[in-house]
């Protein structure tokens, strides 16, 4: 049995991004809404790697410039 957290209203209104296509499968969240028709199968959309890394690397020069954080050498 699916579960979710979110009514399919909102997310009809959202945008949503998946890590991967197959993450949709399992997601109560997007899977109801998918088979009641309140949103078509394409609704929620890949997200790619340089993406993730554009969006780590605004992040990391923000911190930065507001002095916060930790930087740990790996």
């Amino acid at each position: 049995m699916l579960a979710r957290e979110l009514d399919g209203e909102t997310i009809r209104r959202a945008r949503v991004v998946v890590d991967q296509p197959g993450t949709v499968e399992g997601a109560g969240d997007i899977v109801i809404p998918i088979e009641d028709g309140t949103i078509p199968r394409g609704h929620a959309v890949g997200s790619f790697a340089l993406e993730d890394l554009v969006a780590a690397r605004l992040a990391y020069t923000r911190a930065q410039a507001r002095g916060i954080g930790r930087e740990v050498r790996l």
